[in-house]
């Protein structure tokens, strides 16, 4: 009997053809007008015939798509599809035309970590295995998941590869271009290996020798934030300001990527504040040395955690870098806005659709002065970033460019070459993998292995997922916390929750988006994802709905009125949302951490001193203990100030840096 046939499920089928294939193989091979006779031979080679004069032939020593038809298809096609169906039908002794609907597989899960080095060997070379060892030993950061069907995410790489039958290597499927098994088949096998006993689920940091930590650069760094805790935003002269660039550029040499990202980010809202640009965004510099903080702190006692995050996430690596991006064409996942305090930001996304690489272009917008209107995000999404090309018009469409830069966050800069922008048929079961998924249940697993995001790669596209969208089963407003609800499925039957918050300047999105989840078939769903109480949440961009043969795209954040008279539904349903005492306390915390990091503790005044022993008083009537006391902590040290003429701002230094960072967490 052929195992490798009888282990490939219709989720395997379809991965390794495509779902509109596998429906027409399953159709036929139940038809009463159709009759296949199979003829095996006792070295497992596999003859089908059909009664329509088609020749199947499956060889023992090829897998699948390697497997010859008499038809003149290329590749995979649905005669050899059904042919397995067949197959799968008669060993399983299933006489009902209901059984060729069921997935066939065996129930055993297993671990690829048992897969042997022989079997490796039996399709590696030496020297690829020798080579592929030191690429593992110099560090990968690889999400592992056993089951009946493992499967792997390369971070590093951005690459899912997935194991169909098990222990035979030729049936993996990979995000890469390569034929199976891939390069990238041993580097995952190997990380199996290294998964804890009575574990299913791991995230693996494969390097092999510990990764020094910068303990001199760190201290520098802190030493750095201690002295900005002192004199504020206020005081970044130009000194400072350059004792900050060459730390930063230290950083980077060190290969702490993104330490120097934020570092660089926080410089320039440095420049911001005293060029007197709107576009400062006070709220952004809390959360830079927050992070800053925070991502220290991980690397000093990284060694001493039992179940650390891996180092490559906390400080990048040397892929994290500015490279050179050649021709390309990039397909438009939607434009999202992102609200800040100093104004919006929106961000069109794009894949390219030969490497899978998901890129950004943000363009923010400050607010506007006090007597002026802000401008709906339909109006902001006609702004060109560059070659006349407007920002809605860019997350529609698709970009031919012949050159430019991509950033280590991910962000697209456009060169002086050629660019011109298309529209596109919307058909998104062609975008690569891992950004389009069409598991829920898979993407829940990933997403429940990462650190929290201030222990991240700084990518602006590190949340984004293209996800298939099998049926909508409940739609509605709620007014309580103004949002457009949404429970959807994928083909699996499992849920997710989609939710669109309500804004006056994105109104006519909040309508068509609602009408449109009612009345019309949704395919496909780009959206910003996170693990919630409630389960996977997804937070859309773009829409794909299916009306006859044609698709359209609905951009909720940025759809402009469909007639000049349209008006929102929703306008009529607003209602403030109740603020509990905790979300109250929480944002009178981040004002308060705003206003010191911005003047400094030698400009803190009684002022300041009141607003802190005011949250102090907050934090007891609600019940806090343990995260009231360095709170207390640093009011008390702010107190001395106020009455000690040498006051030591050391002990109000170190509070400081600990309720930043509690209030980032």
């Amino acid at each position: 009997m052929r195992q490798d046939l009888l282990n490939l499920t219709i989720d395997d089928l379809i991965t390794l053809s495509n779902r509109g294939l596998v429906k027409r193989a399953q159709q036929e091979a139940i038809s009463p007008e159709l009759i296949g006779t199979i003829q095996e031979d006792n070295a497992g080679n596999v003859q089908v015939t059909w009664s329509d004069e088609i020749h199947c032939k499956l060889p023992a020593s090829t897998t699948l798509s390697q497997s010859q038809c008499s038809c003149p298809a290329t590749s995979l096609c649905r005669h050899l599809l059904r042919s397995v169906l067949l197959y799968q039908s008669q060993s399983n002794s299933m006489d009902n035309d209901e059984a060729l609907l069921q997935e066939s597989s065996s129930e055993t899960e297993w671990n690829p970590g048992s897969i042997t080095d022989t079997m490796l060997n039996q399709h590696y070379s030496k020297a690829e295995l020798t080579k592929l060892r030191s690429q593992f030993d110099l560090g990968q950061v690889i999400s592992v998941s056993c089951g009946i069907k493992p499967s792997a995410h390369l971070n590093s790489l951005s690459l899912n590869l997935r194991f169909l039958v098990p222990h035979d290597l030729r049936y993996t499927h990979c995000d890469c271009d390569e034929a199976a098994p891939c390069r990238h088949v041993p580097l995952v096998v190997w990380a199996f290996r290294q998964l804890p006993p009575n574990q299913t689920h791991a995230l693996i940091s494969t390097e092999t020798q510990p990764i020094a930590t910068p303990i001199d650069l760190l201290d520098d760094l802190e030493l750095h934030l201690q002295e900005l805790s002192t004199v504020g935003i206020v005081g970044m002269t130009q000194p400072l300001r350059d004792r900050f660039s060459r730390l930063e550029v230290r950083c980077r040499s060190a290969e702490l990527v993104w330490i120097a990202e934020i570092l660089l980010d926080l410089i320039q809202a440095g420049d911001d504040y005293h060029q007197h640009n709107a576009q400062f965004d006070r709220e952004q510099v809390l959360q830079y040395i927050s992070e800053l903080w925070i991502r220290s702190d991980a690397l000093r006692n990284h060694a001493r955690v039992k179940n650390p995050v891996p180092q490559l996430f906390i400080r990048g690596s040397a892929q994290d870098r500015t490279v050179a991006v050649g021709s390309a064409r990039l397909m438009g996942l939607g434009c999202g806005v992102t609200m800040r305090s100093s104004g919006v930001t929106l961000t069109a996304y794009l894949q390219d659709v030969d490497s899978g690489t998901v890129v950004a272009l943000p363009k923010s917008f400050a607010n506007p002065e006090p007597d002026q209107v802000p401008k709906p995000f339909w109006q902001l999404a006609h702004h060109s970033v560059g070659k006349g090309m407007q920002l809605g018009a860019i997350g529609s469409g698709q970009i031919l460019m012949k050159g430019g830069k991509r950033s280590p966050s991910g962000q697209l800069i456009p060169s002086r070459a050629p660019m011109s922008l298309n529209p596109q048929s919307y058909q998104w079961e062609k975008l690569r993998s891992p950004l389009r998924m069409d598991s829920f249940n898979e993407l829940t697993h990933r997403l429940q292995q990462l650190p929290p995001p201030q222990l991240r790669p700084r990518r602006i596209t590190e949340q984004l997922q293209v996800l298939s969208i099998a049926e909508v089963q409940s739609v509605e407003f709620d007014s309580a916390t103004q949002t457009v609800r949404s429970i959807v499925a994928d083909s699996y039957g499992v849920t997710a929750h989609l939710i669109h918050p309500y804004f006056h300047r994105g109104r006519f999105g909040v309508e068509q988006l609602l009408t449109q989840l009612q009345q019309s078939e949704l395919k496909f769903v780009s959206a910003q994802v996170s693990i919630g109480n409630r389960g996977l949440m997804l937070s859309p961009i773009a829409l794909v709905f299916q009306s006859g043969e044609s698709r359209s795209l609905l951009q909720p954040w940025i759809a402009a009125p469909q007639t000049q008279t349209q008006t929102s539904e929703s306008d009529r349903l607003i209602i403030p949302s109740p603020q509990t005492p905790i979300t109250t306390y929480q944002q009178d915390l981040n004002l308060a951490l705003q206003d010191l990091w911005i003047v400094g503790l030698d400009r803190a005044d009684a002022q300041h001193l009141q607003q802190w022993q005011h949250l102090v008083q907050q934090g007891k009537a609600i019940g806090f203990h343990q995260f009231l006391s360095p709170i207390v902590q640093f009011t008390d040290a702010l107190a001395e100030k106020f009455h000690t003429l040498q006051w030591d701002a050391r002990s109000a230094q170190d509070a400081l840096a600990i309720v930043t960072v509690l209030n980032g967490l």
